[in-house]
């Protein structure tokens, strides 16, 4: 961009890029022409090679928008079509399916005359999400309405999103424009370059609104967006001859994407990638690092090495050679046809709006699903709540019955799959807040909802609630789940005791969802216990409270239920508590207690195969229930074994 070309005119170019966004680009033209001060606003739309009706769209506008066309290249190629066809004073950037606040020009524009060495003006803004809530983010802790130097905490995070953007045009002859080899994160980059230079005016409005987890939008792939945000910093380590003092925010703002990625790979049991960015994240200021941290970068290359077999990885991407392939391929995933790569977690977007999402798995039980649904539906707070049944794959007449809520409840039908996956199609179906889970043969008490919310709002640092719930039995008794010598009614530490044994039953809680998402959904590998290794999981990301209330009722011997082999059962359990073992990087003060729920699981099958005169085996997990702990056992644990493999005719 030349700077002498750089009229100093007062007026604004607005360059929105766009590919295949035909729907939503009326809505982000129409917020630039409802400003205040739309008479010094140029509207240029870059074509991003789109094989929809854009372009009769922009024709529309009668000659008020300037249309530009290019083969698709990718964003950051667009928007610097676009930046090289202007030369007003100030350049705004606008994403084809934001939009504006009507002041956001007048309000700039006075910031860039007030504060002359600004580089650009910012503000707040708000997310949009496709079923029309929306959320604040959280606003950074700098200096409000004056001119500051934000390049530090710019190198941590970026909390600059694109359409609440005004620069001046002339800056950029500096700083150069996007760079197009980045497939995402190129107005990170930017913006980490202008902030180098020069102060920023960061104001205290609402100024613009962005659309999250819309269709195809690339934020879907969170992994692949992190990844890119470090390839984007080590291209930005540049920048620090010029910066010397941001160099530790620099390290800082690379170590935590590194370490957000480490513990993606090993959730996702990518071992061989664990590994590798566990090294990258201590290479970044390895004397902050705790100790466990160093311990999990030698357990996750053991495990690559020794346990698992090598799975293919995605490049850590901190090359900065473009790419003349790459480019247009990610544009589509930013706007067009391609859907983007989504998560193991579901997709990303939780609404912070006071709703629950209760997710009820059924498979042939036509007969008792009504039940579940109406004391959902009698829940004092049942406003609150959106229903959702996963048929997984019945063969009765569930169909029918859940037709009958017609408008009441979300009906999903799906191939038979298994508990994990059921509970997980019903929890990708809702971004709520909050996530319940009620079986088809279970009930709640009416208070649940209403009294649990409460507690939530009460500790907004509580991961989960629970409450008490009774065992119905078919001769009609009740038999209360045990509760273990824990404080009832505060925040406690869920994840001690529930190394020891399981005392969570699946209607009893109500989980905030940001924390599924983070830890993971259900495992589907597991067809039984699924619920018990979740909540394991997330007792390990923080409190939860056990409240001193009854809350649900569930089916302590329903027929057919998956809970009355007690074999395969004990199996799931041990194969929970083995995935498990992950954990304790995290919380190694409960190995000791990981290690006697383990013994304990073997002793059981072996105690109750030895009642049933199954010798081999009771002996096979005798002999595992020592080797899990071999210290401090009576002389009965050892000899026990042997009569087992006398017995069977072994020895």
């Amino acid at each position: 961009m030349n700077c002498a070309s750089v009229t100093r005119n007062g007026r604004v170019s607005v360059v929105i890029p766009t590919y295949n966004r035909a729907d939503t680009l009326p809505r982000a033209i129409n917020s630039v022409l409802a400003q205040s001060v739309a008479d010094r606003c140029d509207i240029v739309v870059v074509d991003d090679g789109s094989t929809d009706n854009t372009a009769s769209v922009v024709a529309g506008f009668n000659g008020r928008v300037r249309y530009l066309w290019q083969p698709n290249s990718g964003a950051g190629a667009a928007r610097n079509t676009g930046l090289r066809a202007v030369h007003n004073e100030f350049t705004a950037l606008l994403d084809s399916d934001d939009w504006w606040q009507p002041d956001k020009t007048q309000r700039q524009i006075d910031a860039m005359r007030r504060w002359p060495q600004a580089v650009f003006v910012s503000g707040l803004s708000l997310k949009s999400f496709p079923d029309g809530t929306f959320a604040a983010p959280q606003p950074p802790a700098i200096d409000r309405d004056r001119a500051t130097d934000i390049a530090a905490r710019l190198f941590e995070r970026n909390f600059v999103p694109t359409p609440t953007i005004m620069l001046r045009t002339a800056v950029l002859t500096e700083t150069g424009l996007f760079r197009p080899h980045l497939r995402r994160s190129q107005d990170y980059d930017l913006w980490v370059r202008l902030a180098c230079r020069g102060p920023v005016v960061y104001l205290d409005h609402h100024l613009a609104t962005f659309a999250v987890d819309a269709q195809h939008s690339l934020s879907m792939d969170e992994p692949s967006q992190v990844r890119y945000t470090v390839q984007a910093l080590h291209l930005l380590r540049r920048e620090l001859r010029r910066r010397p003092d941001c160099r530790a925010a620099w390290r800082r703002g690379m170590a935590r994407n590194l370490t957000w990625l480490r513990d993606r790979a090993y959730r996702d049991h990518d071992y061989a990638a664990a590994a590798r960015y566990a090294l990258l994240a201590l290479r970044h200021g390895p004397r902050e690092r705790a100790r466990w941290e160093w311990g999990l970068c030698i357990d996750a290359a053991a495990r690559a090495v020794f346990s698992h077999p090598r799975r293919p990885s995605v490049p850590l991407l901190l090359s900065s050679a473009p790419s003349s392939r790459s480019a247009p391929a990610a544009h589509r995933s930013l706007s067009g046809n391609t859907p983007a790569r989504t998560s193991n977690r579901g997709a990303a977007g939780t609404h912070g709006n006071g709703r629950v999402t209760v997710v009820i798995p059924t498979y042939n039980r036509a007969h008792l699903l009504p039940r579940a649904i109406q004391s959902v539906l009698n829940q004092t707070a049942a406003d609150a709540c959106d229903i959702v049944i996963v048929d997984d794959g019945s063969r009765d007449s569930t169909p029918e019955v859940a037709a009958t809520y017609n408008g009441a409840i979300t009906y999903i039908r799906r191939l038979n799959g298994g508990l994990a996956a059921a509970r997980n199609t019903g929890l990708r179906a809702s971004r709520n807040e909050f996530a319940a889970f009620l079986d088809d043969d279970d009930e709640w008490e009416p208070t649940k909802i209403e009294h649990q919310l409460g507690v939530l709002r009460n500790w907004p640092d509580v991961v989960f609630t629970a409450g008490r719930a009774f065992g119905r039995f078919t001769d009609g008794g009740l038999k209360q789940r045990p509760i273990p010598d824990m404080p009832l009614d505060q925040p406690a530490d869920f994840a001690p005791h529930l190394f020891r044994e399981n005392f969570l039953s699946v209607p009893m809680l109500l989980v905030r969802r940001r924390y599924i998402d983070e830890v993971g959904l259900f495992y589907a590998g597991l067809r039984r216990i699924e619920d018990y290794h979740l909540w394991a999981r997330l007792a390990c990301r923080g409190p939860g409270v056990y409240t001193d209330a009854h809350v649900a009722t569930y089916d302590a011997d329903t027929p057919g239920a998956l809970s009355r082999d007690w074999y395969a059962m004990m199996r799931a359990e041990i194969r929970a508590r083995r995935l498990l073992e992950a954990e304790l990087i995290r919380r190694p003060d409960c190995r000791r207690l990981w290690r006697d729920g383990l013994v304990r699981a073997h002793a059981i099958i072996r105690d109750r195969a030895f009642s049933e005169r199954r010798y081999a085996l009771a002996a096979r997990h005798g002999l595992l229930s020592l080797a899990a702990s071999p210290y401090g056992r009576k002389r009965w644990e050892w000899s026990y074994p042997v009569q087992a493999l006398l017995r069977c005719g072994l020895a």
